[in-house]
């Protein structure tokens, strides 16, 4: 996220509509407003985060003419969850490695923008080989054709579910049970998982059927320069001289004190003291269930309710170099195992249009309760038992691991997890809660997106919106839009005709950039 940047038409009128909208509120020059000083702690915004929903924000307030702000991030580089790195001499994404097409239209107009190298994912191209080193493909093939239908009757529920929101929600392993697919072998467990789990990064036990998606084909981005770059269209103000100190690294928030009703006071590990009239918080679902930020004084409850009943799903890379390749030519070599999820599947950097010629190396995936064991365990441990799975699938005289990297996003302190998912016990009621704002402090990051959770591109979008609610708020404070509910489900009181009140220029922005975007 170092390159020349080769903008396509759609790029560049998303960019300029963002500016177009986005007036100055200050009416100060650009002149001015570059001289504008953040080299001391305070600012009239600040922003926990430099991820996509905190950088996108940034962007708003910037083409706003809004540049007293600054970003505060935990890590020693920009990008949250979107992390590059090089691994057996090559470029590997630590976390978002697969881009989708247009129905993901931020994210495709960014990747494109760039003209991001990517290749579309063969999920036939797979081997599937078992325990005692049989193949068995065509059996696993077979298998499909019990599962199709029950995904059929899973799409059908959900259309009656959301037909009418007295309908309840159900877990996507109540409604495959109703199509009649309960998994018993082995290459029936490893199809669900590849079909539900490898998506969702969560079990269809928890999973709800109203939130399903039929995900369409996907993209591997096999490009040196990193999914990361796309914030060098985002962002890339920031790498300016002029505004190279709005962004602190390595200062990991611990409290966020709103204590002062004119201004919010947020503390490091390190000791450092920032203030600021208005916070936007765009933390992972994960730091804030598991409390690592302290609020003071508490969330209320039906913020704090709405959080703790979200999902944040656990998803492990793991990539594995070896000194020769011994295993099969196709794209995906999958592991059938008693054991739903474990050492599943094996992506293959030597299949056609990839990496024939580079250093042979695979790429395990686990998700769920399988990636967190992993996360708390030795890495060597992790090497011990994928080399006995695939001496089980190759026999004992395959060559050890030379080298492991695992990507460890539930056990990183910044993050306490991978992405969000949305579980059955979760009401739709529940969006604006979660990106409900509390007095001045604001809230974004993917969980918050109520189109696009889960994935950058929800990043991108509640950065995007919480960027113009706050200038919106900073105009009239006492119209800021805030969240008029309550309870454990998310319900709204019934004299409220809406959850988000006061909030005219905001809303007419969020519905006009989103027909503009229909139409780039």
């Amino acid at each position: 996220m170092e390159f020349t940047i080769s903008l396509t038409l759609p790029a560049i009128l998303a960019v300029v509509f963002l500016t177009v909208i986005s007036k100055p509120v200050h009416g100060a020059s650009r002149r001015d407003r570059r001289a504008e000083s953040s080299s001391d702690n305070h600012a009239k915004v600040l922003v926990l985060g430099a991820g996509a929903s905190g950088l996108q924000a940034s962007r708003i307030l910037h083409d706003a003419g809004m540049d007293d702000f600054i970003i505060i991030e935990g890590a020693d580089q920009i990008g949250g969850r979107i992390r590059s790195t090089t691994f057996a001499n090559r470029s590997i994404e630590i976390g978002a490695g697969w881009t989708y097409g247009s129905v993901r239209p931020l994210t495709y107009q960014l990747a494109e923008a760039l003209n991001l190298d990517r290749k579309a994912s063969d999920y036939e191209s797979m081997t599937v080989r078992n325990d005692t080193g049989n193949n068995v493909t065509d059996q696993a093939f077979g298998d499909y054709d019990k599962l199709d239908p029950a995904m059929e009757k899973l799409f059908s529920l959900q259309a009656r579910i959301r037909s009418k929101k007295s309908n309840p929600d159900m877990s996507q392993r109540s409604a495959l049970r109703l199509g009649g697919w309960s998994p018993k072998s082995d290459t029936e467990k490893l199809i669900e998982w590849f079909e539900m789990d490898f998506e969702y990064a969560e079990s269809t036990e928890v999973l709800s059927t109203h939130e399903a998606e039929d995900f369409g084909e996907t993209y591997f981005l096999r490009d040196p320069r990193g999914f990361i770059s796309i914030f060098d269209v985002v962002a890339g103000f920031l790498k300016e001289p002029e505004f190279i100190n709005h962004t602190r690294l390595n200062q990991r928030v611990v409290s966020i004190d709103q204590s002062d009703p004119a201004s919010v006071v947020v503390t490091c590990d390190d000791g450092t003291v920032y203030t600021a009239d208005q916070v936007l918080v765009t933390f992972s679902l994960g730091v804030l269930q598991n409390d690592l930020v302290k609020f003071i004084p508490p969330l209320p409850e039906w913020k704090d309710v709405v959080i703790k009943k979200s999902l944040i799903a656990a998803y492990s890379h793991i990539y594995l170099s070896f000194p020769s390749k011994f295993w099969d030519d196709t794209q995906w070599i999958m592991h059938a195992s008693p054991r739903q999820g474990y050492f599943p599947a094996f992506f293959n950097f030597q299949a056609e249009g990839y990496d024939p010629d580079g250093t042979p190396t695979l790429l395990a995936t686990l998700t769920g309760d399988e990636s967190r064991r992993v996360d708390a365990q030795p890495v060597s441990q992790t090497k011990a038992e994928i080399e006995q799975v695939l001496r089980n699938m190759y026999g004992d005289s395959i060559p050890d691991i030379d080298d492991i990297l695992i990507s460890g996003w539930t056990s990183n302190p910044l993050t306490v997890g991978s992405y969000s998912a949305w579980p059955a016990e979760l009401s739709r009621q529940c969006t604006d809660a979660l990106e409900g704002r509390v007095d001045r402090v604001f809230f974004g990051g993917e969980a918050t997106s109520s189109m696009y959770y889960s994935y950058v591109e929800g990043g991108l979008d509640s950065g995007k919106r919480e960027g113009l609610k706050i200038l919106d708020c900073m105009q009239n404070f006492e119209k800021c839009p805030f969240y008029e509910g309550g309870g454990l489900g998310c319900e709204v009181p019934e004299a409220s005709s809406a959850t988000l009140v006061h909030c005219s220029s905001y809303s007419f922005f969020v519905v006009v950039l989103g027909l503009v975007y229909l139409f780039i």
